[in-house]
Order: structure tokens, then sequence, then C-alpha cells
């Protein structure tokens, strides 16, 4: 976890220094800190749902977290 963590924190701030290098890019964020642009997964009972990826069981899974 300590490799993809150093990782998404680099990723995070070249974004933030450089901006998006391709179409899409993966940041790092914490709680509900989701970013302008994040792409919209779907919406449920009013709540919009935004794609994301997250270390779970020593691997990388996606998900989906609301604002």
């Amino acid at each position: 976890m300590q490799s993809w963590l150093a990782e998404a924190q680099a990723r995070t701030e070249q974004f933030h220094r450089n901006g998006p290098q391709g179409p899409v890019t993966w940041v790092l964020v914490h709680g509900k800190e989701i970013p302008q642009g994040a792409i919209q997964a779907g919406e449920e009972n009013g709540n919009t749902f935004f794609a994301c990826r997250t270390f779970y069981e020593s691997g990388i899974g996606t998900c989906t977290s609301e604002r």
C-alpha cells in the first residue's frame, strides 16, 4: 500500500502542478473532497455518485463515492 499511496500522491501533485496529461487522471482525495471535473458514475435518490479507485485487500479496486 505504501507504494500505491506514494504513486497516488506524486500523480496528484503533478496534476495540480501541470494539469491533466490525458483524457482522465486519477487524483488522490480525502473524505468527500471530490474534485471538479470528476467522472459522474450515476445517481440514486437525488445523490450523485462519482467514479473512484481505492486500495482494498492488497489490490486496487473501483468504487463510487458521493459528494
